[in-house]
């Protein structure tokens, strides 16, 4: 259950892709029951819920809110560094989401900096060894 997947991972908050709206209606009937379910099992954990739209999320990604996915995908590798690892385009929407969602984060607190190190001493908790 996504519950379990939730603990096992102890996320601080959660993000969720919006639906597009499409042709057929029992599609957008199961699509919108899945997320209800993905936003019940976060507020049963007490995390907070943010939700994006897919032009958002390519927005915030890539600078196009209308890029392809090859797009999506290639700043992904970018600014994750992923190199060649192979993942569906399922984890890469996810990651899109999450990168979103944290370069909304830092946008809403005002929050900008001038490079990695200013970064870094802003937010000495966030960097591993």
């Amino acid at each position: 259950a996504l519950v379990d997947v939730i603990d096992a991972h102890d996320p601080d908050e959660f993000a969720i892709e919006m639906p597009v709206y499409g042709q057929n209606p029992q599609s957008m009937l199961k699509l919108g029951r899945a997320q209800a379910a993905a936003m019940m099992a976060a507020l049963n954990r007490d995390l907070p819920v943010a939700q994006y739209t897919p032009k958002e999320v390519k927005k915030s990604v890539t600078g196009n809110g209308n890029a392809s996915k090859k797009q999506v995908r290639f700043m992904i590798d970018s600014i994750l560094s992923t190199g060649d690892a192979d993942f569906t385009h399922d984890t890469a929407d996810a990651l899109a989401i999450a990168l979103c969602h944290g370069n909304r984060d830092a946008h809403d607190e005002g929050q900008s900096y001038t490079g990695w190190a200013s970064f870094v001493d802003a937010n000495p908790d966030r960097v591993s060894e």
